[in-house]
């Protein structure tokens, strides 16, 4: 048996060698955590788990100080405030979120931890402009929450790094400023910071007219939205270019049209129509869409769709006539609007390949949706094909109910086809019903129990049932959810078994384990194994349980999880299932939980892995004395592990083998991911100690000489 390190005296450095490659960068592996924290977020945020979201961000942010490189760091940083990354990012679902439902705690609380990370960047001209742009990026979310005096100081801060980023190009990286300065009300501090701008671009020596066209528009729309129209207009006259010009002067137009200011706005159309006339009629769409947009705002609606007729790009046109339809629901025209639906898809219908014109009609579609803006998705699926048809009107029924607009969520019911007996029809008064209590409104989602019928594959009444249970729990109306979760569960022990049925078995199980009631849970969740099994009679029910795990998981309720993984039995097979669990607990800072748990993972190279993951986790949130026993234990299971060296670290770290892993620094076997972890943290002796456990002397001089890359 080899010797253990645990938290051991430092004695002697690693040996070093002329030969060792020393290109590890402090913090990378840390950094490597902090990227796909940020990235599960994403998925947390998608499925509307704010607050699993926002612990992740939290746990990514404290890795952050740990990162050496200054561009990297700033790079972490603008991922977590979604200033770079995927998008949406994380931050701007959350943000949404937050705006539409009056829930602000959660991104509140998270904001000042992101702006303190913000503000400790330091670094040259690339940092510092990035730090300007998270700045400008958490104002906004501030703004969009009501939070104008927090926005204000953070457009402060931005506006105190201008002074170190001189140069051609300032009026680009002004703009955005001066733009957050107006929406939080600062219109005089926002005409500053363009005047400011507008005498950096008069000095530029560049002989570059689309260049300098993308600076003067910039500056130009941002005195728009300050309302300072002289200054945009004299800045929109110094584009060069026509084609941007025109454009310039239409969205400007537009914000003048919005605040108020029909005369100018009209001035300003004039010019970019003008400008129009003389230009090739290929070149002319995009322009004339904002021209038509501004005429729109301004309420000449006729001198709009006139516009929109000389639009020739097709795209354009369709997604034209789809703004003009909520400018005019805005204005509480619906006629209009309807109108401009049916045109808008019989366009559609003229692209080639069709499915292009289908895809342009589902992203509208989707978009009205997600702005509440149903009586436009109501009007529009009328125009659409069957199926299209079919999916809006859900998703319509869906959204409207949970959003409490019930006329437009039944009107859209009642167009819906009814579907092979009559499910689809069942399923959207399942979400009235569920809208219903959620608002509270009890009578009349019971009575749509009434209209709706279960079978196998569409339990639609019992699935209304929790719905209700679920409305009726967070009131603390516990017997009457306990009462429509029985009853639900009589009705589904009738049908046939199905996904469908485990599922919603699954569903009853989380909902009495939420009202603390356990034994009614483990008897749900018992019938539910149940189903699986009848399900897989002669094979696995991994994949039934990892059904009802993500159940579980989105409730954060982990007994129930654990108990899932439990019938399992102690085979390899428990071991993805287990570690589905202990990830998310790992994302939401539960350290100790999952150090105890992971003991459970049966296959010993997934076990060390695992403990791996939860020492970074230590490490990062700046808990060295944990990490060091946890790497002693995995130390101590890697030491006995049969077969050669060369054990994988992504290989055990690999939780669904279809997906390949890679190991971005190189951390080669499990003992040398080990060895290195000791000696980022600085515990040199231990870490040669992990390194003499190779069995070959050459893999243990080479690791040695990497070691000493990590001595300071």
């Amino acid at each position: 048996m080899r010797s253990i390190p645990g938290a051991v005296a430092e004695s002697s450095p690693p040996a070093s060698s002329s030969t060792a490659k020393c290109d590890a960068e402090a913090g990378q592996t840390l950094e490597l955590l902090a990227r796909d924290l940020v990235y599960r977020s994403q998925g947390y945020a998608a499925a509307g788990q704010f607050d699993l979201a926002a612990r992740s961000l939290e746990q990514a942010l404290l890795m952050v100080p740990a990162i050496g490189d200054p561009f990297a760091k700033t790079e972490m940083v603008a991922n977590i405030a979604g200033e770079s990354g995927g998008q949406p990012s994380t931050m701007e679902q959350m943000i949404l979120h937050a705006s539409k439902s009056q829930q602000k705690e959660i991104s509140l609380a998270l904001l000042p931890k992101i702006a303190a990370a913000t503000q400790a960047l330091e670094g040259e001209y690339g940092v510092i402009n990035t730090k300007r742009a998270i700045l400008i990026r958490l104002a906004r979310y501030y703004t969009t929450l009501g939070q104008t005096e927090q926005a204000r100081s953070l457009l402060d801060e931005a506006e105190q790094l201008l002074g170190r980023l001189q140069g051609d190009g300032f009026g680009l990286i002004a703009a955005p400023l001066a733009e957050g300065y107006a929406a939080a009300g600062e219109k005089s501090a926002a005409i500053a910071v363009l005047d400011r701008a507008v005498r950096q671009t008069e000095a530029m020596k560049t002989q570059d007219q689309g260049y300098l066209a993308d600076i003067y528009r910039a500056i130009a729309i941002g005195y728009g939205k300050a309302g300072a129209e002289q200054p945009a207009q004299r800045a929109a006259e110094r584009i060069q270019v026509p084609v941007v010009k025109a454009k310039t002067l239409a969205a400007i137009a537009r914000h003048l049209a919005q605040a108020g200011s029909p005369a100018a706005a009209e001035t300003m159309l004039t010019q970019a129509q003008d400008i129009l006339s003389t230009l090739p009629e290929g070149s002319r769409s995009d322009a004339m869409a904002e021209v038509a947009l501004a005429y729109a705002e301004s309420g000449q609606w006729e001198s709009a769709r006139e516009r929109v007729g000389k639009i020739s790009s097709a795209e354009v046109k369709i997604r034209t006539l789809a703004e003009l339809a909520s400018i005019s629901h805005r204005a509480n025209r619906p006629e209009p609007a309807t109108t401009l639906m049916a045109d808008l898809a019989a366009i559609a219908r003229t692209i080639s390949p069709f499915d292009n014109g289908d895809s342009l009609l589902r992203e509208i579609s989707s978009q009205y949706v997600a702005n509440q803006q149903y009586e436009l998705a109501l009007a529009l699926s009328q125009s659409l094909d069957e199926n299209l048809r079919h999916d809006l009107l859900l998703k319509l029924v869906e959204e409207a109910s949970a959003a409490g607009k019930f006329a437009i969520a039944q009107q859209a019911a009642e167009v819906i086809p009814p579907g092979w007996e009559n499910q689809t029809r069942y399923i959207s008064l399942r979400s009235l019903a569920a809208g219903y209590a959620q608002a509270g409104q009890y009578d009349q989602a019971i009575q749509l129990l009434t209209q709706i019928k279960d079978n196998s594959n569409y339990p639609s009444q019992s699935l209304g049932r929790v719905a209700i249970a679920q409305a009726y729990r967070e009131e603390g109306q516990v017997d009457r959810a306990a009462d429509q979760l029985t009853q639900a569960l009589k009705a589904l022990e009738t049908l046939e078994n199905s996904p469908a049925k485990l599922e919603a078995m699954g569903a009853i199980a989380v909902t009495f384990a939420q009202m603390q009631q356990s034994s009614q849970a483990a008897d749900a969740q018992a019938r539910a194994l149940a189903v699986a099994k009848a399900l897989n009679p002669q094979g696995s029910t991994s994949y039934s349980v990892e059904q009802l795990l993500s159940q579980s998981l989105k409730a954060q309720e982990y007994p129930l999880a654990f108990r899932l993984v439990e019938a399992l039995g102690d085979s390899e097979e428990r071991d993805r299932p287990l570690q589905m669990i202990l990830q998310q607990m790992l994302d939401a800072g539960e350290l100790s939980a999952v150090s105890k748990a992971a003991e459970k993972l049966y296959n010993p190279h997934q076990k060390v892995a695992f403990w791996l993951k939860v020492a970074d986790h230590y490490r990062g949130t700046g808990q060295p004395e944990p990490a060091a026993e946890i790497l002693a234990q995995a130390l101590a299971i890697a030491q006995n592990l049969t077969g050669p060296d060369e054990n994988s670290f992504a290989a055990a770290a690999q939780i669904d083998p279809s997906i390949p892993v890679n190991d971005e620094f190189d951390r080669g076997s499990l003992l040398e991911a080990i060895a290195l972890r000791y000696a980022e943290m600085g515990r040199h002796e231990a870490a040669r100690q992990a390194a003499q456990s190779l069995r070959s002397p050459l893999d243990q001089e080479r690791l040695i000489q990497r070691l000493a890359c990590y001595q300071g």
